[in-house]
């Protein structure tokens, strides 16, 4: 069965037809900025002429044959993420805040947790998970360069980890794996790969997660399903099948907007076509659990050592960095600012663990890159010129012109892009080495 055939079994003629002819158009792209570093964009850009997303609070659209924007320093420097537009919606309407507790749980690359946390406004708790390796490591590093030290970042199976969170999530994202359709202007690898055994394949695969995060939720907590397919088959059917099996949960009505499309058979979800949309498409469902709280189990401490070597204690106190020292947890030398109670991690595969501070090597301390990202610094700062930066972030040293020692900060229009050890009048480069990259001489 092709593509279109398969549309036609759910979709009228007339709507089939528009939307495989906006497949032929180029794909829209949008960027969200990081409001936990920039509170005024106009402070950043010398013309801030991008169009507003029209439901995505500091979201906007851009056009990338124009706007470098993922090749800038304001990008390495976490300002904004540049994510697909129909994809910024998701988070949106689910709409986490300050206090929640939320779970993403194929989180990769990290769009949507980027969102999330920026709407906690740092506080509560984010998980977010991805089990493909590599993925995970890009979703790690996406959230570093946020800025944020209320997450956790694992690289598990939900099977193993959903143990340790039984009804503990207030929120939880399930952006599923899929078959890709909504990729289809995006990535030409997509159309060759799609195929009906996928969409089947992908759906049994879809409600077996659903069936662990439903089991994750909260009572009265609202689980966002998501996929960029346009298949009713990993959409609607997905829904439908779930909502038959777990009686105390409902739907969400989503209100309608002029281009959003209703749900096909069940009413409260929505469907964004690129041909109604400006974006690539995305099926979206808020479900709420009703049913009766499980107790959690005894809330076991990861075996990290709490004690501290007098290095780490010197270091924050140098930063002022504010602390509570019982929250400072050793894990094999590395250090980590772990604000929240969860339950114990013991034999889960984390790569972050709240806030990543640094390590002791030879008794002394080597801070982590992530500590220079988080948003929150006041003194020990180098304020670096556009041309300082791109050699920064090329791995060059840099002559300075007051002589210091130590451990700085280097910033770019206030915002932090990592670590230098001043020795005397030059700055030794300490941005991670596979970071590195050489940044185009383009306006931000």
């Amino acid at each position: 069965m092709n593509f279109k055939t398969h549309l036609m079994q759910f979709l009228d003629q007339k709507e089939v037809e528009s939307l495989l002819d906006s497949l032929q158009l180029p794909n829209q792209t949008a960027f969200r900025i990081n409001t936990l570093k920039v509170k005024n964009v106009n402070e950043l850009f010398d013309n801030f002429l991008f169009p507003f997303h029209p439901y995505v609070k500091d979201g906007y659209y851009y056009n990338k044959e124009i706007s470098l924007l993922g090749k800038s320093i304001l990008f390495e420097a976490g300002a904004y993420y540049i994510q697909e537009p129909s994809a910024m919606m998701a988070v949106e309407l689910l709409n986490p805040r300050a206090g929640d507790k939320v779970l993403d749980m194929c989180a990769a690359p990290g769009g949507k947790s980027f969102h999330a946390i920026n709407l906690m406004q740092d506080k509560g708790l984010l998980i977010s998970n991805d089990i493909h390796p590599i993925r995970a490591q890009i979703l790690s590093s996406n959230m570093e360069k946020c800025g944020c030290k209320q997450i956790i970042v694992l690289q598990d199976d939900s099977k193993k980890y959903k143990q340790k969170f039984l009804s503990f999530f207030d929120k939880i994202i399930l952006d599923a794996p899929c078959s890709g359709s909504g990729m289809f202007r995006k990535n030409e690898f997509a159309i060759t790969d799609w195929s009906m055994e996928k969409v089947l394949q992908c759906q049994k695969m879809q409600l077996s997660l659903l069936e662990d995060a439903y089991e994750m939720l909260n009572r009265e907590g609202i689980l966002l399903y998501s996929t960029c397919s346009f298949s009713k088959e990993e959409n609607e059917d997905v829904i439908q099948i779930f909502l038959k099996e777990h009686s105390d949960c409902n739907l969400i009505k989503i209100p309608l907007k002029e281009d959003f499309l209703p749900s096909i058979g069940i009413e409260g979800a929505i469907r964004l076509h690129p041909n109604h949309y400006k974006g690539e498409g995305h099926f979206i469902a808020l479900i709420q659990k009703r049913g009766v709280k499980n107790n959690l189990q005894k809330k076991e401490q990861l075996k990290m050592k709490k004690n501290i070597h007098p290095a780490v204690i010197q270091f924050l106190n140098d930063f002022q960095f504010s602390y509570d020292k019982n929250k400072i947890v050793n894990w094999d030398n590395h250090y980590y600012y772990a604000d929240f109670d969860i339950p114990s991690l013991e034999r889960i595969k984390f790569l972050r663990y709240g806030l990543s501070l640094g390590e002791i090597k030879n008794n002394r301390f080597i801070p982590n890159h992530a500590f220079a990202m988080y948003h929150q610094h006041s003194n020990h700062c180098i304020a670096l010129t556009k041309e300082q930066a791109q050699k920064y972030i090329a791995g060059e040293c840099i002559q300075y012109l007051k002589e210091g020692k130590g451990y700085q900060i280097v910033t770019y229009k206030n915002l932090p892009l990592g670590w230098v050890k001043q020795v005397g009048y030059q700055l030794k480069n300490h941005y991670p080495k596979g970071l590195r990259k050489k940044i185009e001489n383009i306006d931000d």
